[in-house]
């Protein structure tokens, strides 16, 4: 069954200024070696900490970036050295990418203050404006603004300027109408258990949201809603309707037949569709205008083993997988990308934690976790077995093997977290999104004044998708969507602390790691 519907009750706009997408100079925060991220608009003489600095927040450790930096930024009084303002810059970059965006402000406005003449200035102009986005600040945003010197727009300054209402004429390429977005998601309107569609209301209900946000940020969406169930029938007749295909975007279906049909009617005409839920990378090759919101299995595995082996030694892991198709097809990836690093897979066991629960403990007292030769565990499994098993074995042995994980072990309650504090213990984030952030916060506020209850997972993603997907479109066009999620390549989103499609991929390339210090989770990547 399929209904066009308006779902949700229209509520009174909610400005949400504080998650939107931090827009940035030309790989600002990707801080490569040589770009105006790191010498905006100047030149810097190495400096061996500023170097270090760098490559740290190419590789996503801000909290690494900011000690290194730390001596080097202008101070009050001042007595700069040639590095100084560089480095200030890029110190402010990072503490934005860490949520310190209070922190930056003042040292920004010192390095204006006493740098006058600098040629970085119109750069930093911006950054202060996005450090004012992200607290929440519009007319801080827009204040900073006017004072950009005029003919220094990039098109990620002009995009600004536009969706905080101050762009030139002509700065934005996109259509001035709203994008238009169709959303076919289990509502379960006509189900004799409206609850289990309660996913797809919220996965609804956090677009909607976004899409008031947006349009008072300056991209207005026109956002339609369509009833659809994982019915194959349903969908062709859904897609028989002109309107459907008559849109820039398409989030969902969910399931991955009426999936499939979506996919191919929308590559026809051109189409982008965004399955919100879906980690199945087999989707996408057949499927040209498909894209993943989460990471796909391959991409976890891939992000996996970049970490693993570019963190610990020796360069030599154990695998420890469950024998389901996800967990075995991550298995596969892991090993692939290990080795090609130059990486050796020491041991594999394979464990159906279901069927064979007794046999749990002798299999994982088997692993040769010998910390001299095992750079790191890493478990593919969800089990609660499994987790059991290995974090016992750990205690047990006083091992000190690392182990990568899922982040779903933190959810168990038959595990503490002082058993993973006690020991180093990673955990593989794929959607990870921190509800005790600035940004989860507003989002909380935001979402309670509207709908009276708290936010689900499934709430916050349908928020960052649009928020994701709908600005790119409304500067690029549907068409030129993939070149500008190219051109924007990794960077925080709304709610994560990372997200992108760069190099042209299709599945969400933001794989989060999680490790915990002191009890408390901190992000590695």
């Amino acid at each position: 069954m399929t209904k066009q519907i308006n779902f949700w009750p229209s509520a009174t706009r909610f400005l949400f200024l504080g998650a939107t997408v931090l827009l940035t100079l030309p790989a600002p925060v990707a801080a490569q070696p040589g770009s105006a991220a790191t010498r905006p608009s100047a030149t810097a003489p190495p400096d061996p900490r500023y170097e270090r600095a760098k490559t740290l927040l190419a590789a996503q450790k801000y909290r690494l970036a900011l000690v290194e930096l730390q001596p080097l930024i202008i101070t009050s009084p001042s007595k700069p050295t040639a590095v100084t303002n560089a480095a200030t810059y890029l110190w402010a970059v990072a503490a934005l990418r860490d949520s310190r965006a209070a922190e930056a402000v003042p040292v920004l406005q010192r390095l204006r203050t006493q740098q006058p003449t600098w040629g970085g200035i119109p750069e930093v102009i911006l950054l202060q404006a996005q450090l004012a986005e992200a607290m929440g600040d519009r007319e801080l945003v827009r204040t900073l603004l006017k004072e950009m010197p005029e003919g220094k727009f990039t098109a990620e300054q002009a995009t600004l300027l536009q969706r905080v209402g101050l762009g030139p004429a002509g700065a934005a390429t996109g259509s001035p109408r709203p994008v238009r977005v169709a959303a076919l998601l289990p509502l379960g309107l006509d189900a004799v258990d409206p609850k289990r569609a309660q996913f797809g209301q919220e996965l609804y209900a956090g677009l909607k949201l976004a899409a008031d946000s947006l349009a008072a940020l300056g991209t207005p969406v026109d956002l339609r809603a369509y009833d659809l169930d994982n019915d194959t029938v349903a969908t062709k007749t859904l897609l028989g309707q002109p309107d459907v295909l008559a849109t820039d975007l398409i989030v969902g279906p969910v399931y991955k037949n009426p999936s499939r049909l979506v996919a191919r009617a929308a590559a026809e005409q051109g189409v982008p569709v965004v399955n919100p839920l879906s980690e199945d990378g087999t989707l996408l090759p057949n499927s040209p205008t498909l894209y993943l919101f989460r990471p796909s299995v391959q991409t976890q595995a891939r992000t996996a083993a970049a970490l693993a082996y570019a963190r610990f030694e020796p360069k030599t892991a154990v695998l420890l997988v469950e024998e389901t198709k996800d967990d075995m097809a991550f298995a596969t990836a892991f090993r692939a990308e290990y080795e090609r690093l130059g990486g050796t897979i020491k041991a594999e066991e394979r464990v159906s934690s279901q069927t064979y629960r007794t046999r749990m403990t002798e299999k994982v007292n088997a692993l040769p976790l010998d910390s001299a030769e095992t750079g790191i565990l890493v478990v593919a499994s969800e089990e609660k077995n499994a987790a059991q098993q290995v974090a016992g074995r750990l205690e047990r042995d006083n091992g000190h093997v690392p182990v990568l994980a899922p982040a779903a072990w933190l959810e168990m309650p038959e595990l503490s977290l002082d058993q993973f504090n006690d020991h180093e213990f990673y955990f593989l984030a794929p959607a990870y999104r921190d509800v005790s952030s600035a940004a989860g916060k507003r989002f909380r506020r935001a979402w309670q004044q509207r709908y009276g209850i708290p936010p689900s997972d499934f709430a916050r993603a349908g928020f960052e998708l649009l928020f994701t997907f709908a600005p790119v479109i409304r500067q690029m066009g549907a068409g030129g969507l993939a070149a500008g999620l190219t051109q924007r390549g990794l960077q925080p989103g709304a709610l994560q602390p990372i997200i992108g499609y760069p190099d042209g991929a299709r599945d969400n390339q933001g794989v989060s790691v999680l490790h915990l210090t002191n009890r408390l989770v901190e992000v590695v990547r």
